[in-house]
C-alpha cells in the first residue's frame, strides 16, 4: 500500500522498492487495511517524504476518478493551505496497489497523500564500506529534516490535518433544503393549496429531523422526516390561507438541522411569492391577479373544466378547492362573487 514500494512493483527482495511475496504481506499494511474495512471513513490522509506534493487517485492510471472535482477541489484547498503543488497521482509515475488507489476504490474514501518533505540537495556521496562501493551520503536528510527542523515542517502541514479533519466533521450531520415546487401560483382567500418541498440528509448517518414551511414568517406546517444517510424526499405542505390576508407572500422552507450540525447554509431555501387573492380571480397579466372577478376569470375556469393533474388542458390556478380536478365546485364560488372585487 506505501506508495513509494509499490512503483514498478519489482518483484526482487533485495530491490529498495520491493513489492512483497503477496498484497498486504506485512502487518503493518495489513493493520490499515483491517482498520479500514472495520470503519466507512470518507476522508483519508497520509503524510510521506520525499518530495512536497499532494496527490490524489487515481495513481495506476492517467484517467480521472469519478469524483475527480471533488479531489482537485479538496486538493487546490490544502495547496492554498501549505503551498505546496498537487495533481493526480500519476502525474508523477503510474503505480499500482497504493494507498489512495486502495481507499478509493475499495473503501470509497477520499484519500489523498501529502508529501511533506524533501531536499535534493542531500544527494551525496561517500566511498563505501567495501573496496569500489559509494553510497549516498546524505540521502537520510532527503527524506528526514534535520532534527532542528522537524517542528517547523510539522507546523507547515498541520493545516492541512485540521482542514480534512474539520471537513469530515461538518459533513457529517448535514440536512438540507434542496428544492420547492408551489403546485399553483394564486390560491382564493379561505382555500387550501398545496406546496412540495424536498429536503435531503447530506450526512453521513440516519437522521430523524423536521421540516417547517414558511408564508411570510408564519409557519404554515411542520412535518417529520427520517432519511437515510444520502438519501432526499419530497414532502407535501398544505397551505390552509383562511387566517391570511390578501396579498403576496414569500414561501420559504426550512430543514431544522440535527445534533452536531454545523454546516448550515443550505437549510434554508426561498421559492418565491404566492399570491392570496379573492376568490374567484385566478388570471391577471402574469399570473397576478387584478383584484377584481370578471369574465376573464371564468373563462380561465371554463377552458380548464373537466381537467385533472397530468391532463392537457390543466391549469391549477383553476382549482379553487384544491381537490386536483376543475368542476362545478370551482366554478361555482368563482360566479358567485363575479363582478366583485378587492377592497
Amino acid at each position: 500500500m506505501g506508495r513509494h514500494s509499490s512503483k514498478r512493483k519489482p518483484p526482487y527482495p533485495l530491490a529498495e522498492d520491493y513489492r512483497g511475496p503477496t498484497p498486504f504481506s506485512e502487518p503493518e499494511t495489513q493493520a490499515i487495511r483491517d482498520l479500514a474495512m472495520a470503519q466507512s471513513f470518507k476522508y483519508a490522509i497520509s503524510f510521506h517524504s520525499g518530495t512536497e506534493s499532494i496527490g490524489y487517485p487515481w495513481g495506476y492510471t492517467y484517467d480521472p476518478t469519478a469524483d475527480d472535482d471533488i479531489f482537485r477541489e479538496i486538493a487546490a484547498n490544502l495547496s492554498t493551505l501549505v503551498g505546496a503543488p498537487y495533481g493526480q497521482n500519476s502525474g508523477l509515475y503510474t503505480m499500482s496497489g497504493s494507498w489512495d488507489d486502495w481507499m478509493y476504490g475499495n473503501r470509497s474514501t477520499f484519500a489523498f497523500t501529502c508529501e511533506i518533505y524533501g531536499n535534493d540537495s542531500a544527494w551525496q556521496y561517500e566511498p563505501g564500506p567495501e573496496p569500489n562501493t559509494w553510497w549516498e551520503k546524505g540521502v537520510s536528510q532527503f527524506f528526514n529534516p534535520e532534527p532542528t527542523q522537524i517542528e517547523t515542517v510539522i507546523q507547515r502541514w498541520l493545516p492541512a490535518f485540521t482542514y480534512i479533519a474539520n471537513r469530515a466533521i461538518t459533513e457529517a450531520y448535514n440536512t438540507a433544503t434542496t428544492n420547492i415546487t408551489p403546485l399553483k401560483t394564486i390560491v382564493g382567500q379561505g382555500y387550501c393549496m398545496n406546496v412540495n418541498v424536498t429536503v435531503a440528509n447530506k450526512g453521513d448517518f440516519t437522521e430523524t429531523f423536521n421540516a417547517t414551511l414558511y408564508a411570510n414568517t408564519t409557519a404554515i406546517e411542520t412535518k417529520q422526516i427520517t432519511l437515510e444517510n444520502g438519501a432526499s424526499a419530497t414532502i407535501t405542505f398544505t397551505w390552509n390561507t383562511s387566517s391570511f390576508a390578501k396579498g403576496n407572500y414569500t414561501i420559504w422552507a426550512y430543514a431544522w438541522p440535527v445534533p452536531g450540525e454545523t454546516h448550515e447554509s443550505d437549510n434554508t431555501l426561498v421559492d418565491g411569492f404566492l399570491i392570496v387573492a379573492i376568490v374567484g380571480d385566478p388570471s391577471g397579466l402574469a399570473g397576478v391577479p387584478d383584484g377584481k372577478v370578471d369574465g376573464r376569470d371564468l373563462t380561465l375556469i371554463a377552458r380548464a373544466f373537466s381537467s385533472y393533474l397530468s391532463h392537457q388542458r390543466w391549469n391549477p390556478n383553476a382549482d379553487i378547492n384544491n381537490d386536483n380536478k376543475v368542476d362545478g365546485k370551482d366554478m361555482n364560488p368563482a360566479a358567485k362573487n363575479y363582478g366583485k372585487t378587492d377592497p
